[in-house]
């Protein structure tokens, strides 16, 4: 059924969304193991209980959540680690594996012929299954590698390194690999420090999150701090959609700011000359 402004009116007359979240964030500082692991979408953003919720109505609240969850408001206490996982990790943001195969292939093929080790950071990587399908291709060809996987929500990166995903229950343990580590950390003030061979930044880029020009210069500069000789960033974006425009200014930004730009917007390769 679509949620239309009548239907949230009604919704919003027997239970505001807001009193709703406000309960879910009690619960969150109970449950787990530090207020910041709350998940983003609960935070509050306003002085007024108004002004504190991004969803309109219970049914949008809804919508943002695997269908399980639909027309549900009472929980039990072993229910409450799916619903926050489920919150922090929604199925639209795409985190699974097998969504950039021929960055996986480039991958295989440029860094086959590099001396020593390889070091691999993944910027907004979700819950890691994309850090892990590049570190396994990378190992594939034979060469010692290190990784490490960054997400913004502190519940994703628990997920990404314990490989437990309380609302995905029926997936497969993800394979145990060596030299891999996830933290969590905004894109645009990366809590690192050394450099990387290769810096994967998928799916990110003309987001929710990373949309404005300020945005931008900063991603950059992270980019270009963390960035080793010879390395490349890699920032695809599956869901291009809509994001065209984003995607075409964050290139033209790049190119100004003397990067060196290959691919198409939605498939971008990065390097710096003057490396």
């Amino acid at each position: 059924m679509p949620v239309d402004a009548e239907w949230r009116l009604v919704y919003e007359s027997y239970l505001p969304v807001a009193e709703f979240v406000a309960s879910l964030r009690r619960l969150g500082r109970l449950v787990l193991p530090h207020s910041s692991w709350i998940p983003a979408v609960l935070a509050e953003t306003g002085r007024h209980l108004a002004s504190r919720c991004v969803f309109p109505s219970l049914p949008d609240l809804w919508s943002y959540l695997p269908p399980v969850w639909e027309d549900r408001v009472t929980l039990t206490v072993e229910e409450l680690p799916a619903l926050f996982a489920a919150l922090a990790d929604p199925s639209r943001f795409g985190t699974a594996a097998g969504r950039y195969p021929d960055q996986l292939a480039r991958l295989r093929e440029w860094t086959a012929d590099w001396p020593g080790e390889r070091t691999l950071l993944d910027v907004g990587c979700g819950t890691g299954e994309g850090t892990r399908e590049a570190l396994a291709a990378l190992l594939g060809t034979g060469c010692k590698v290190r990784a490490v996987g960054v997400t913004r929500e502190p519940l994703e990166a628990w997920m990404a390194a314990n490989g437990c995903f309380p609302h995905r229950p029926a997936e497969p343990l993800p394979p145990v690999l060596p030299g891999l580590h996830f933290l969590a950390g905004d894109a645009t003030a990366l809590p690192l420090h050394g450099s990387f061979s290769v810096i994967l930044c998928n799916g990110l880029i003309g987001g929710q999150f990373l949309r404005t020009d300020a945005a931008f210069h900063s991603l950059l500069s992270e980019f270009a701090r963390l960035l080793g000789p010879g390395g490349v960033v890699l920032a695809g974006c599956r869901f291009h959609a809509g994001r065209e425009a984003a995607l075409a200014r964050f290139r033209e930004l790049a190119e100004t700011a003397g990067w060196g730009v290959a691919g198409e917007c939605r498939d971008l390769v990065l390097r710096l000359p003057n490396r």
